[in-house]
């Protein structure tokens, strides 16, 4: 694509880096879409991208868009049938509204990043194991509650705190 975008699988991820490609992924997906709350500065994490990172001998970045959770008034309607349906099909439908109708509120964006987190290699090279995934990623979650604590005054959000999610699947391992 022109835009340099690819399919967000999970293959054509290590084919990007095998390649010798940066990935950027956004971990919070349909969760932290339709969970966000205006003025709440709350991350959905799960484990996948660390998972990738890991298998792919990959660091991760730590990165932070201040003023994201601002740009629109979200709604807490009809909740539960949305999220049944986000469940269901993977498609998220958010009710927000922004400064007129869907065009956003005018709110400066400022994109932060954080130090390359180099992760330790595998006991067994591409292949890691559920412990080694759960410490890389508290080490990201230690990272990005720092870029956070650090940033936040500068951009005038010194009374903020970041609540940080981390999705759990049935089995109480990281998803």
């Amino acid at each position: 694509l022109w835009t340099r975008c690819i399919d967000a699988s999970k293959a054509v991820a290590l084919r990007a880096f095998k390649k010798g490609h940066s990935v950027m992924v956004l971990p919070g997906g349909t969760m932290e879409q339709i969970r966000t709350t205006f003025g709440r500065e709350e991350v959905h994490l799960r484990s996948g991208f660390v998972r990738l990172a890991l298998e792919a001998g990959a660091a991760l970045v730590p990165c932070y868009v201040f003023g994201c959770v601002d740009l629109y008034k979200t709604s807490s309607a009809f909740f539960r049938l949305r999220e049944k349906i986000r469940k269901a099909t993977g498609a998220c439908i958010p009710l927000y509204s922004g400064s007129i109708g869907v065009l956003p509120r005018q709110v400066p964006l400022n994109v932060v990043f954080g130090e390359p987190l180099e992760l330790a290699a595998c006991a067994q090279p591409g292949k890691p194991t559920d412990d080694e995934v759960a410490a890389a990623l508290r080490m990201y979650v230690e990272a990005l509650e720092r870029l956070f604590d650090t940033n936040k005054e500068s951009f005038g959000y010194g009374s903020r705190k970041l609540v940080i999610q981390v999705q759990h699947d049935r089995r109480g391992r990281d998803q």
